[in-house]
């Protein structure tokens, strides 16, 4: 006679649940063992045919939870007593922000508008008599400190991070995250450590913001991850002070864009 198992006994069933999601025993008594006394334990728990839920899988009523652990009873050499023990592993995301300055070139100020210099040459000036009297404008480049925010999530899934690390890491907001404009996140980093084979994973994932230059003409709108190209005055080694947005000065969109939504945290 194969062995089977009966599952769903009232006897032995129980719950908890708590932030961290569920917890789920589950008993249930495997008969029918002809193998000898001392093998029956064995026997019953390790060949996935005889039906009997193997480390790793899902409780049936809910996919969420992991059969982490099998305590196993000999009630007879033909009949065992089993309690399987499920437990959530999507867990409430852990989050730790901070924030540091990023150096950043820029030609304008904080309000947007462009950096701009002039000087009138004396009447006198000789070193170039054809800038004699004349007003030269110029415009400015400078190296300033941008906020930079980090965010790194940790969660405990059954995703492989290196998936994960394929589809989201380079790449920026494609739409409104955490309340903050398209392409102003960043993935840096989706790191992940298993200690059960493989089956659960603690995944990091580390984003970087950049607010970014203002947008001439749309207030309270940042370039974000955008990067900021110039022309430069061969003459002066400067940017001139008229510079015309989407010609002299081009915002250039470098990462790939995703839905970072679809992490679920």
């Amino acid at each position: 006679m194969a062995i089977e198992w009966t599952f769903d006994l009232i006897d032995g069933n129980s719950g908890d649940l708590t932030t961290a999601g569920w917890s789920i025993d589950m008993s249930g008594i495997a008969t029918g063992y002809t193998g000898p006394a001392q093998g029956n334990i064995y026997a019953a728990v390790t060949d996935p045919s005889t039906g009997c839920p193997q480390i790793g899988a899902t409780h049936p009523a809910n996919p969420q939870a992991l059969l982490r652990r099998i305590q196993i009873v000999s009630l007879s050499p033909e009949e065992v007593r089993a309690l399987f023990q499920y437990r959530d592993v999507f867990s409430v995301a852990n989050l730790s922000v901070g924030a540091t300055l990023n150096q950043d070139q820029t030609n304008v100020d904080f309000e947007g508008t462009p950096l701009s210099v002039e000087y009138t040459y004396p009447d006198d000036y000789l070193l170039d008599p054809s800038l004699a009297g004349k007003t030269v404008k110029q415009g400015g480049l400078l190296t300033k400190g941008i906020p930079a925010m980090t965010r790194v999530y940790t969660i405990k899934s059954t995703i492989n991070p290196e998936q994960l690390a394929a589809d989201f890491v380079g790449k920026c907001n494609s739409v409104i995250w955490k309340g903050f404009p398209i392409y102003t996140w960043r993935c840096d980093a989706i790191t992940g450590d298993s200690t059960d084979f493989e089956v659960t994973w603690l995944t990091a994932l580390i984003f970087q913001y950049k607010r970014g230059e203002p947008q001439p003409g749309n207030p309270g709108q940042f370039f974000g991850w955008g990067s900021k190209n110039y022309f430069i005055d061969p003459q002066t080694g400067k940017p001139p002070d008229d510079l015309v947005e989407g010609t002299g000065v081009k915002n250039i969109d470098v990462y790939e864009q995703i839905d970072f939504n679809q992490l679920g945290i």
